[in-house]
């Protein structure tokens, strides 16, 4: 470590002489994660249009006459399980008042209950 002998030479280090390192000013928006705005997966984006469509089918629902009921029929591409999850997770997620039941490979959506349960007894708010 080499020994610095004058005084004037000590202030001058500390007043912002760091030789070969490059320093500059900085701000705490620097330090703060960015976020990267990324393209859609096509799985990303199919999900997302599947999810806009439910919503837009379970507000036509929602905001029509109390008997309307919607037959949702599937494809051959589209599995019923996985239909089935998506529904239920968009009414979960808007917290719709729809009505879902299924029978075979379609899904009816109504704002009233659907008969032909498997039996239980409805829900009481109590």
């Amino acid at each position: 470590m080499p020994v610095l002998r004058s005084t004037a030479r000590r202030r001058r280090a500390s007043a912002g002489d760091f030789g070969p390192l490059k320093v500059r000013d900085a701000s705490l928006d620097e330090l703060k994660p960015q976020k990267s705005e990324r393209e859609m997966t096509p799985r990303q984006r199919a999900i997302y249009e599947r999810d806009e469509a439910i919503k837009r089918l379970l507000n036509e629902v929602g905001s029509g006459p109390q008997s309307t009921i919607k037959a949702v029929e599937l494809g051959p591409d589209q599995k019923l399980a996985t239909m089935r999850a998506a529904f239920n997770r968009v009414i979960k997620d808007t917290g719709s008042s729809v009505h879902m039941a299924v029978r075979g490979t379609t899904i009816y959506l109504s704002r009233e209950a659907l008969p032909g349960g498997r039996g239980r007894k409805p829900k009481t708010n109590a």
